[in-house]
Formats: C-alpha cells, sequence, structure tokens
C-alpha cells in the first residue's frame, strides 16, 4: 500500500514538472503588427503602385530566430515575402503567404533563420501576383512619421522598395521615410534572452 502511495505520488510529481517544461512559452515579437495594433501606425490606406518590391530594413538588439514570414494586404491572395541580408543582398529566405484574412496579419512557418543583434536585414513582399500588380496597404501616423522605430528588440530602420519587380527582387531604393510605410511585410522574431 505505502509503495503504490509512494508510486502515484512520484507519478504526479512527474507530470507536475512536465507540464511546466511544456507551459514555457518563447517571447514572439511582429514589429510592424505591433505598431498597428497598439495605435503607434494609426492610418491605413490602400495603395495603388506598379510592380514592386516593398518593405524595410531592420535590425535587432538581440540575437535570436525568425520563424515566420508574413503579410498584411487588402486582398485575399497569396504573396511572396522575402528575408534578405542586407549587407551582401543575398536572399535569406522567400515564401508564399496566403493571405485569409486581409484584416489581419497572416504568416506562413518557416525553418528558423537565425539573427546575428545589430546586423541589417530587409523583409520585403512583391505585390505582383499572376502577373498584375495588387494594391497594398500604407501605414503611417497621423502626426509625423519618424525612422527609426523601435518595436520590442526589432529597430526598423528606413523604407525599402524597388518598382518594376514583377519578381522577388532586392530593394535598391533605402530612405528613411518621414511620412509612410508601404508593403506591408512582417515576421515573427524569438530573441534569446
Amino acid at each position: 500500500m505505502r509503495n503504490s502511495i509512494l508510486f502515484i505520488l512520484s507519478l504526479a510529481c512527474i507530470s507536475i514538472i512536465a507540464c511546466k517544461k511544456n507551459s514555457i512559452t518563447k517571447q514572439q515579437e511582429t514589429p510592424l503588427q505591433t505598431l498597428v495594433s497598439t495605435k503607434f501606425l494609426d492610418s491605413i490606406k490602400i495603395g495603388d503602385y506598379p510592380a514592386r518590391e516593398s518593405g524595410y530594413s531592420f535590425s535587432s538588439s538581440k540575437n535570436g530566430k525568425i520563424t515566420k514570414l508574413g503579410c498584411y494586404m487588402p486582398d485575399t491572395l497569396s504573396y511572396t515575402v522575402a528575408l534578405w541580408d542586407s549587407a551582401n543582398q543575398s536572399l535569406l529566405q522567400a515564401i508564399s503567404v496566403k493571405v485569409t484574412d486581409p484584416t489581419k496579419f497572416n504568416y506562413a512557418d518557416i525553418a528558423p533563420i537565425a539573427i546575428t543583434a545589430n546586423k541589417t536585414y530587409a523583409i520585403t513582399i512583391n505585390n505582383t501576383v499572376a502577373g498584375k500588380a495588387q494594391k497594398c496597404f500604407t501605414l503611417s501616423k497621423k502626426s509625423k512619421l519618424s525612422l527609426p522605430i523601435i518595436s520590442g528588440t526589432i529597430n526598423i530602420k528606413e523604407e525599402a522598395w524597388r518598382e518594376g519587380c514583377s519578381e522577388t527582387c532586392f530593394p535598391q531604393d533605402f530612405f528613411v521615410s518621414t511620412t509612410t510605410l508601404s508593403g506591408i511585410p512582417d515576421f515573427v522574431f524569438e530573441p534569446e534572452n
């Protein structure tokens, strides 16, 4: 009887420890979604652009990994979202993201990509689907947008774009916008503790 009680108590302790281990969640950041949901970027309009790659450059104050790429687009289509190493203009990942709800940010899982603190990257979205340029959201502040913007550990540095791209291409034009961010690509970042 005593052995049975000890066995049951041991199982209960193991179960509690296992539950606590499984309930530990990693911190996840979605920089643009956070800026929209907190109303920091408080003006959302639909822009009609020619074929283009749009997005922004960014860095993180911590090492970590990007686990999802996503976007915020006004039509229920699939768009190519790309992550770039800005220094050598190399494509780290490109994935098709299906927009199922245009009122929300939509994300697609990727194999985790290591992000080095203080290194500059770019995230972009191509607005061309089936050979036709699609409309994009444009985000701004009713007052004045001033880059860089800090969102969690992410520093959004410059708006990035390149017109005339009907397929994924590195954005050649980077500038510090005082009016808008267009695109709108986003990502899920898990910083290291």
